[in-house]
């Protein structure tokens, strides 16, 4: 199979064999200017552009020092096979990869390694492998390290939106609290102010004998679509001037009814009623306000 170089120094193009740059290493002589070259560096399996046949390379050195010996006529060889270099294998690879439109790649090439030759057999799909970086451990490391990162963001992200997943998916609330046992962490209701509503309320003397005994009564509203915690109430008593005498906050469970736990929540759509029995000494209010709120 013929292949073509050209001089490094006045560009004249060689008709060569793969037999003749073995023979002499990659190294000719030019037969018009007499500069030894490597052959391998422009070696190519693509005619010239221009149409013309070049000359058949006929003058070749073992070493840049010595005399040119021209190589012996050796017959073509199959496309398929590569005769062995006495270069290293990384450049003979590099110089053949230009001919690798008229050379089969799945060939062997043999490399002198001391006294005895070893054969080196490329894969076919050698100079279409992108050479990456090659990551160092095995591949089942690295893959179960990144699934293990992966459950532990997973768990973060459960942790952090746990209300929120409880309250928009109920079912889910059991589980949720059973993986917080281990961790001291609770399930907390979700929180919706704005959804909360007073209906109605009152405040007024059970006996006109006890004036110190007042009877609260009042229904509170959940609009939200959602269940989320029961809320605190914060009575103020004022005077006669609107101003504040006393003050008492109460927690859901000292307001609501024997039926209905804190735990549970505050179902969505739903009402529940207060009443609450206070006994206020000597005070004497002639007003009240009433307010929901949620601690901080």
């Amino acid at each position: 199979m013929s292949m073509y170089t050209r001089c490094s120094s006045c560009n004249t193009r060689f008709r060569v064999t793969v037999q003749q740059l073995q023979a002499c290493s990659g190294q000719v002589r030019c037969g018009r200017c007499t500069n030894v070259f490597d052959a391998f560096a422009t070696l190519t399996a693509r005619p010239p552009g221009d149409g013309e046949d070049p000359p058949a390379l006929e003058n070749s050195v073992r070493e840049p020092q010595r005399a040119p010996v021209a190589p012996s006529v050796v017959p073509s060889v199959p496309t398929t096979v590569v005769p062995s270099f006495t270069r290293p294998p990384e450049e003979a690879l590099a110089l053949m990869s230009g001919a690798s439109e008229q050379v089969s790649l799945s060939t062997t090439l043999t490399m002198p390694t001391g006294s005895a030759a070893e054969p080196l057999t490329l894969p076919a799909d050698l100079f279409s492998r992108a050479k990456g970086p090659k990551l160092p451990g095995p591949t089942w490391l690295w893959s179960s390290a990144a699934g293990l990162l992966g459950v532990f963001a997973l768990l973060q992200f459960v942790l952090l939106f746990r209300s929120e997943l409880a309250a928009s998916m109920p079912g889910t609330r059991g589980a949720l609290q059973a993986l917080c046992a281990p961790l001291s962490c609770e399930v907390p209701l979700p929180r919706y102010p704005d959804s909360l509503y007073i209906e109605s309320s009152d405040l007024q003397m059970v006996d006109s004998a006890r004036p110190q005994e007042v009877l609260l009564t009042a229904t509170i509203r959940n609009r939200a679509d959602k269940l989320q915690a029961y809320p605190m109430l914060e009575l103020t008593l004022t005077d006669t001037m609107d101003q504040p005498i006393a003050k008492k906050h109460f927690h859901p469970k000292e307001y609501l009814p024997a039926h209905l736990s804190e735990t549970v929540g505050f179902a969505p759509g739903s009402e529940v009623g207060v009443r609450l029995m206070l006994y206020t000494s000597e005070l004497r209010a002639s007003g009240y306000r009433l307010f929901l709120y949620f601690p901080s």
